[in-house]
């Protein structure tokens, strides 16, 4: 549960994500690369009280996200990068 805690407030942290039932909506299919320029960065879909908007994370989110890819027993035998897909 511990680990659990410390991703979740990671992700608040590094994605500017509101507590509660913006961040409990988020399923690995509202995650999607985006490239602008050359630079690639990872965006969020969040839908909260206020309707939904595009979240763009900091790089280091994608640690957070494989430790719960990790985590989770039905998708951890898939690739990270294909769980997006």
């Amino acid at each position: 549960m511990r680990s659990l805690l410390r991703d979740y407030i990671e992700m608040l942290l590094l994605t500017g994500m509101r507590y509660g039932t913006e961040a409990m909506g988020i399923c690995w299919r509202h995650l999607e690369w985006h490239t602008d320029k050359g630079v690639r960065y990872l965006g969020i879909w969040a839908d909260g009280k206020t309707g939904g908007r595009w979240l763009i994370a900091k790089l280091r989110v994608v640690a957070v996200l494989e430790r719960l890819h990790a985590r989770q027993r039905d998708i951890c035998d898939l690739s990270f990068e294909t769980t997006f897909a």
